[in-house]
């Protein structure tokens, strides 16, 4: 599941009109190298930083929602829990601030999930993981796919159905999704 998922959002394509998409590969294809090896974790930042810091009260949400993901890749890698904790926490307030600004993207809020799914209850974020597969299946059923090609639509239902956390009204409502996405 896990190298499924890696695959699914590196070959994400978003059309977004103020974020070119050599940019969001490029992003992309940095924060997946991070997650296997922390040397690409600086070289995230240091794209990031500058692209939202120019970007002044206009910063495309995505690019909110990568350097909140970057933070939760500088929880995984660090040694100590104190730290590891205060990075997820950062990144969680992060990852909420992207959501605030577009709560309806896709994207957005399967990242947070993707994230938190990894993150165990206990530390405090289950609401947000909950809000995240709620609104990720409303927007599945709604077709507001954030201008997502249908092959990374069907990967994000692939990871909602192998992650386990939908109920049986969910799983229905995904798998007849997932049948319309593979219908000729």
């Amino acid at each position: 599941m896990k190298s499924s998922f890696f695959f699914l959002l590196l070959s994400v394509k978003l059309f977004a009109s103020d974020l070119a998409e050599d940019k969001l590969d490029q992003i992309r294809t940095t924060y997946y190298k991070s997650v296997e090896n922390e040397s690409y974790v600086d070289s995230l930042f240091n794209y990031l930083n500058p692209l939202i810091a120019n970007s002044g009260e206009s910063v495309n949400p995505l690019l909110v929602a990568y350097l909140g993901a970057a933070e939760s890749v500088k929880a995984k890698h660090a040694f100590w829990p104190f730290t590891k904790l205060s990075y997820l926490n950062e990144s969680m307030d992060t990852l909420a601030k992207a959501v605030s600004m577009d709560e309806n993207n896709l994207e957005i809020r399967f990242m947070r999930f993707s994230i938190l799914h990894f993150v165990p209850g206990i530390l405090g974020y289950s609401e947000e993981r909950k809000s995240d597969l709620t609104k990720i299946i409303e927007l599945l059923e709604n077709e507001s796919y954030s201008g997502l090609p249908m092959d990374i639509v069907e990967g994000i239902i692939s990871f909602m159905v192998e992650s386990e956390r939908l109920n049986d009204v969910q799983l229905n409502s995904i798998n007849n999704r997932r049948i319309l996405t593979n219908s000729p």
